[in-house]
């Protein structure tokens, strides 16, 4: 009998393994501060195209300053480098932004919370301008698990939400490269989210999977958590894994969070008016 129960635990613990150690990283290092006019930067992605670059908008809390505006800064100095617009598009409330593949090129996607919608448009090809990007793509869904903060997109274009709880360990969702162009798409919970937070903040707040597909990082407000993707499978390795560790936070009001091109690095950014860039820097083995 105790032999018997010996195996189920066993069987238990490794259901809920850890896949490989997270990499060591240094405290955040402020590398400037955000331009005024990006005064509620809820979401961070790096460029795949532009090296140095990365996107970052406005959510819609303010109703009088709403407007569908990719923001590019300096991933060196935190300083505005140009505006895209999206067009045709909206900002109700977006929430989260990402950076991925579609076809043969490389897009940025923006999740609006409140329109139930992700936008994708193709990255430009020169970004050292204010211009118009024409919309490439939408999805409109239908996401009956409360709302959602975090957008990433992998390696293969499948991007992903998760759903806001308290302490963060709820509902994934999974839209698929042929849900695009369509209304009423229904995202099935895919699994969740293997995070127990002590965190009474409705979390997670963002997330990023890097350009290769191999690391993916969580934001709560009070930590990070990275994980080691299993097998090019995003969904097992989030729901059935424990995460390998706790990178470095250094502001705990955090709102967006994304590697950077090469994956070896992370920044972090708050919802705030002049906010902070920080960047922090893997040790070197």
């Amino acid at each position: 009998m105790q032999s018997w129960i010996v195996q189920i635990i066993v069987i238990f613990v490794n259901h809920r393994s850890t896949l490989g150690e997270a990499p060591a990283f240094s405290n955040g290092v402020s590398v400037g501060s955000l331009s005024p006019e990006i005064f509620h930067a809820s979401g961070l992605a790096a460029s795949q195209k532009h090296d140095g670059i990365l996107y970052t908008h406005n959510d819609g809390d303010d109703v009088n300053r709403r407007s569908p505006i990719i923001y590019a800064i300096s991933a060196t100095s935190g300083s505005l480098i140009a505006r895209l617009r999206v067009f045709p598009a909206t900002n109700e409330d977006w929430e989260d932004i990402a950076v991925g593949p579609c076809g043969n090129t490389t897009c940025i996607y923006v999740l609006d919370k409140s329109a139930n919608t992700i936008y994708r448009v193709q990255e430009p090809d020169f970004v050292y301008s204010d211009q118009i990007l024409s919309l490439d793509s939408k999805v409109e869904f239908i996401w009956h698990h409360h709302k959602s903060n975090t957008l990433m997109v992998d390696n293969k274009g499948f991007a992903y939400i998760i759903a806001i709880v308290k302490g963060g360990g709820d509902r994934i969702g999974r839209v698929n490269p042929g849900d695009w162009g369509h209304t009423g798409v229904n995202i099935e919970v895919r699994g969740h989210l293997n995070v127990h937070d002590d965190s009474d903040q409705d979390d997670p707040q963002s997330g990023d999977i890097s350009a290769d597909g191999q690391q993916i990082l969580i934001l709560m407000r009070s930590r990070v958590y990275f994980w080691n993707v299993r097998n090019g499978d995003v969904l097992t390795t989030l729901a059935d894994h424990n995460p390998a560790g706790h990178p470095p936070l250094r502001d705990h009001g955090s709102d967006g969070i994304c590697w950077d091109r090469t994956g070896q690095n992370y920044f972090t950014v708050n919802e705030i008016q002049n906010a902070p860039l920080y960047v922090y820097r893997r040790h070197s083995t």
